[in-house]
């Protein structure tokens, strides 16, 4: 019986951070909001310059490269709070799956709020003691809740 040498060869996968948050603040009080999954590439992975990124909406979309739950335009995905997954493949064609978290953080406060200012001149006492750092202490035992 003869055997022949045989030569294996082991391709590096992708090193990512996983998983990692993404917020972005709703203009209208209606929780959804409009994200841009790219901008966190390099937050996912070191090598992203030289990776390539496909965003899916289930895991299994995403190790299956489903198409029909790819997210096509990932610069302008409209979404409420949810999570999204992110196959990163180098160009050995091996890859990794990356969990991205959607946050959409609800800041409007209703035009119905009332919020009172509060000044302060900036610690000058005397000529000695001229404190001007920018810093001052402010009571706010006047504010209270509606």
């Amino acid at each position: 019986m003869y055997s022949a040498p045989a030569t294996l060869t082991v391709l590096a996968l992708p090193v990512i951070t996983s998983p990692i948050i993404l917020v972005q603040c709703d203009n209208d009080t209606d929780g959804i909001s409009t994200f841009n999954l790219t901008q966190k590439n390099n937050t996912i992975s070191a090598n992203f310059a030289t990776e390539t990124f496909t965003y899916y909406t289930t895991s299994v979309a995403a190790e299956n490269q489903d198409t029909t739950l790819q997210i096509l335009n990932p610069t302008t995905y409209t979404t409420s709070n949810t999570t999204v997954f992110v196959r990163v493949q180098n160009s050995n064609n091996c890859y990794r799956i990356a969990q991205l978290n959607l946050v959409v953080s609800v800041t409007q406060i209703p035009s119905s709020v009332v919020i009172a200012d509060f000044v302060k001149c900036d610690d000058f006492v005397d000529t000695i003691n001229d404190d001007h750092d920018g810093i001052a202490s402010f009571d706010f035992s006047s504010v209270t809740t509606q």
